[in-house]
């Protein structure tokens, strides 16, 4: 398949193993979304003040927030179908039971809130395991479209599910909404349980989970664009967070509309997202990523910005189409980017952190424009999230977000120091390293520089207290130190390192004078009363492999 075909809105579908889930999962989201419309519903039989309505969304989307980031870490280090086999199964004895307990008339308050919470604990640990997966179903060219079908599949079941949860709900009550869902997972779980992931290299031990989120957590700190996507995604859920907080008194009382309007307008919302889902990959062929989000969000702010002011019914859906085109352009963009610069053994735990950030935004976004219109009137807070919408597009000047073309970050192929012999066992540390260059007083200013950037990877990737120094006595002497709490830490950083990484990696070592030896590379492991000729390893180079060929250079040197 040409590089054309890979741009395809629905190229990614061809692959049956995505296909498979794609569609599973189109089932399981429209499930999901008639639950909650039937818990909703529900509760306004059984408790029907504001704040226990707005408690079952608030139990649905708070396990995301709780849980976004180890979610991601458990899905980095573990086996992600074993993790979204579980995940599924949780929801599905979580949705029986809410079932069963509400067709014998059993069902509570509190026990809805707590089912709905079950589920959306499901979900939260589910989700990064799936999105970290996509790259085990297609190709990398296709990666792009992956993600933005997954965006238009939830979309989709927005669209429509929530009139179909309502049918079913005046039919055959809320019930009758849960036994439907609890159905929708177990086309999935068959799914996946046929579905045989891609084994992965297990070099190392696996980290703690308390260290991969750490490492997760460092990793976007160190990476600029990555953290510039998380800062705009924060502020596109706080600026967009206005109309999805406040569709029901824009349906209410700018519409003068009621609960059949207010189902028009998720519809016209959802119904602009599917377009925007479907738009997106021709619009991406034609902007760069920078462009598209910025555009996306000016179109959300413009929607925003008129909405306030009470249009008739048909004017009000399609402005609210086109801010659910924009939402879901901006969203799945700046998602596209995430995954496509962050490589394997990371990507779960920066997609999670991306969805925090974004439903952080959504949440902190949703209470104050809610405060907006207490205290002044709903004009005000919509084209307040409007000027916040604007303020979101324009930093993309000194925040800018991954681009689709990133450079290679499949791991570069090193030489494994862990199969030497002597070589400490991965519990054992500290671990201090320290590599000594012999640089032209000419090159100093340019080898500081491209030392700052190589530190920057090394603490990326797992390095603690990284320092450069000079000898005053000695201008030609540096030495680079830096720490690891283990050596199988120390291990994993070095299996982290990218082709991406190799140009900074050669700068530095292009400017050490090779007339007088190489880098000289000590690696230091703490000493105990037990230790041996393993506590300490020394070598002036490391090589690794380059297109199967040993090359003399030195990994921690370059």
């Amino acid at each position: 398949m040409n590089e054309s075909q890979s741009h395809r809105t629905w190229a990614p579908l061809r692959f049956g193993s995505f296909r498979a889930i794609w569609l599973a999962s189109l089932v399981s989201n429209f499930g999901s979304v008639i639950q909650t419309v039937g818990a909703s519903w529900l509760m306004t039989t059984l408790d029907p003040r504001a704040t226990m309505v707005a408690l079952v969304l608030s139990a649905t989307t708070l396990p995301i927030l709780m849980l976004a980031v180890m979610a991601g870490a458990i899905a980095d280090i573990g086996d992600r179908r074993i993790i979204m086999l579980t995940a599924q199964y949780a929801m599905l004895g979580a949705a029986i039971a809410l079932a069963t307990l509400t067709l014998l008339g059993f069902i509570t308050p509190w026990s809805l809130l707590v089912l709905t919470f079950v589920i959306g604990c499901g979900t939260a640990i589910y989700a990064p395991s799936w999105q970290a997966s996509v790259g085990d179903h297609v190709p990398r060219p296709y990666i792009a479209g992956a993600v933005a079908l997954n965006s238009m599949n939830t979309n989709l079941a927005r669209t429509a599910a929530p009139a179909i949860g309502g049918m079913i709900v005046a039919l055959v009550g809320s019930q009758g909404a849960f036994v439907l869902n609890a159905f929708t997972y177990v086309g999935l779980i068959i799914v996946l349980t046929r579905w045989r992931s891609p084994p992965r290299e297990a070099q190392f031990p696996p980290e703690p989970l308390g260290t991969a989120v750490a490492a997760g957590l460092r990793y976007v700190r160190e990476t600029p664009s990555l953290m510039a996507a998380m800062l705009r995604g924060l502020l596109l859920g706080a600026g967009g967070s206005a109309i999805w907080g406040l569709m029901p008194l824009i349906a209410r009382d700018l519409i003068g509309g009621d609960a059949t309007v207010y189902g028009f307008v998720l519809g016209a919302f959802g119904s602009g997202a599917v377009v925007g889902a479907l738009a997106g990959t021709r619009i991406r062929r034609s902007l760069s990523h920078e462009h598209t989000v910025g555009s996306a969000m000016m179109v959300y702010a413009l929607a925003s910005a008129m909405i306030a002011f009470g249009w008739p019914l048909l004017p009000s859906l399609t402005i609210l189409a086109f801010a659910g085109f924009g939402w879901v352009v901006a969203v799945s963009t700046m998602m596209i980017g995430v995954q496509m610069a962050s490589p394997r053994w990371v990507v779960g735990r920066t997609m999670s952190l991306f969805q925090m950030a974004l439903l952080g935004g959504v949440a902190a976004g949703a209470w104050g424009w809610g405060q907006v219109a207490q205290a002044i009137d709903l004009q005000s807070a919509f084209l307040a999230s409007a000027a916040v919408m604007i303020l979101a597009a324009f930093t993309g000047f000194i925040l800018p977000l991954p681009q689709p073309l990133m450079p290679e970050l499949s791991p570069l192929r090193i030489f494994d120091l862990a199969s030497e012999a002597g070589a400490p066992l991965p519990f054992r540390g500290p671990v201090i390293i320290s590599v000594s260059y012999r640089i032209p007083s000419t090159s100093a200013h340019a080898f500081a520089a491209a030392m700052a950037e190589r530190g920057r990877i090394r603490r990326r990737d797992g390095a603690q207290r990284w320092a450069l120094f000079r000898d005053p006595a000695d201008p030609e002497s540096w030495v680079e130190r830096f720490e690891f709490r283990t050596w199988g830490d120390y291990m994993r950083q070095r299996h982290r390192l990218t082709v991406a990484d190799r140009e900074t990696l050669e700068a530095v070592r292009g400017f050490h004078d090779f007339g007088q030896g190489d880098p000289l590379v000590r690696r230091l492991v703490a000493w105990t009363a037990v230790s041996d000729s393993k506590a300490e390893a020394v070598a002036p180079t490391d090589p690794y492999l380059d297109d199967g060929n040993i090359v003399s250079d030195g990994l921690d040197g370059r």
